[in-house]
């Protein structure tokens, strides 16, 4: 089933349970798993949804929920095949707001996954990491 442009009912793909959030995969969208309670956010897949604002403010708003108490350890994780330019902005405002954790006194650990032969999203990562001024760490996933 190809999705279209709205989102309005993304909580009827939205898995829920107490602190857990979930998004599935789709051709256009990534995977989105969010454990508020032990501070583990991951983004996977491709980030090309025909409309980038419903897609992602209500990733915006649970962590906006987060970070009003965030865990003493906080682990971002991106796994990001291919993001379209909108989509470039908001996880580089995801970035971002998470900084916010160090208020806190909490840790960060942002981990950048990328395709060994896929140069361009390495690049990206590194170029998230230079406007942040966060320490990522890269991890390339060889070929299967």
């Amino acid at each position: 089933m190809e999705e279209k442009g709205n989102y309005s009912n993304i909580n009827n793909k939205t898995r829920q349970k107490g602190d857990l959030f979930e998004l599935p995969q789709t051709r256009r969208t990534p995977k989105v798993l969010f454990d508020l309670n032990k501070g583990v956010f991951k983004i996977a897949g491709t980030s090309q949804p025909y409309d980038v604002n419903n897609f992602y403010f209500p990733l915006m708003r649970k962590i906006d929920h987060y970070l009003n108490n965030p865990s003493k350890n906080t682990h971002l994780i991106f796994n990001l095949d291919d993001i379209d330019f909108s989509s470039s902005q908001f996880i580089l405002a995801i970035i971002y707001r998470m900084k916010r954790v160090f208020a806190s006194n909490s840790n960060l650990r942002v981990e950048w996954f990328y395709k060994e032969e896929n140069q361009e999203m390495l690049e990206v990562g590194e170029t998230y990491a230079e406007l942040s001024g966060l320490d990522f760490v890269f991890r390339p996933v060889k070929k299967k």
